[in-house]
């Protein structure tokens, strides 16, 4: 488990800050982007991009298989 009691509500609340500054954001952008460029692709490619980061994010956040069944970090 990552966090508890009131860092997990600070966790929580910090990520639907995030969220919601990315669902205001991020079409604002993409609708910029469409309108200098008068293509879509552009906005398609700032979403693939902001994808793409959200990966490589997660990816650096994740444990060992055995370290996500005990809950506790395992020594090696």
């Amino acid at each position: 488990m990552y966090l508890s009691g009131d860092a997990a509500a600070g966790g929580i609340a910090l990520s639907i800050t995030i969220g919601g500054l990315g669902a205001f954001f991020a079409p604002t952008v993409a609708g910029y982007l469409t309108t200098q460029t008068g293509s879509a692709a552009a906005g398609q490619y700032l979403y693939a991009g902001i994808v793409a980061v959200a990966i490589l994010m997660l990816a650096g956040t994740r444990g060992s298989p055995a370290e996500m069944r005990s809950g506790a970090p395992v020594a090696t």
